[in-house]
């Protein structure tokens, strides 16, 4: 584990956090006391997602498309013009962008 200086690794990735409760409206299509949460780390320098963590039922699909926009480093920019499949729990995306996004 890397040290952190004034919110900054010392290899230089200044990051901020997203928390969603998977209670979320956004996401959360089954069952509104299912337990479960969604973290993302993004890299404010880049506007990409590094890491996510999610946790809770049915929640593959998502899995998969975080791990893309991770692999791929999809600019937060163009994650914004992708509509997530409605109702699953994909519209996550949603709660992440309005939260991440500042133009």
């Amino acid at each position: 584990m890397q040290r952190r200086e004034g919110g900054r690794c010392t290899a230089g990735l200044l990051a901020c956090r997203h928390r969603l409760p998977l209670t979320n409206p956004a996401g959360n299509v089954y069952d509104r006391q299912a337990p479960g949460m969604t973290r993302f780390l993004v890299d404010r320098d880049r506007r990409i997602i590094i890491g996510c963590t999610i946790t809770g039922p049915d929640v593959a699909e998502f899995l998969h498309a975080v791990t893309i926009a991770i692999v791929a480093e999809v600019p937060l920019e163009r994650l914004r013009h992708a509509v997530p499949p409605f109702p699953t729990r994909s519209e996550l995306w949603l709660g992440l962008l309005e939260q991440a996004w500042s133009p």
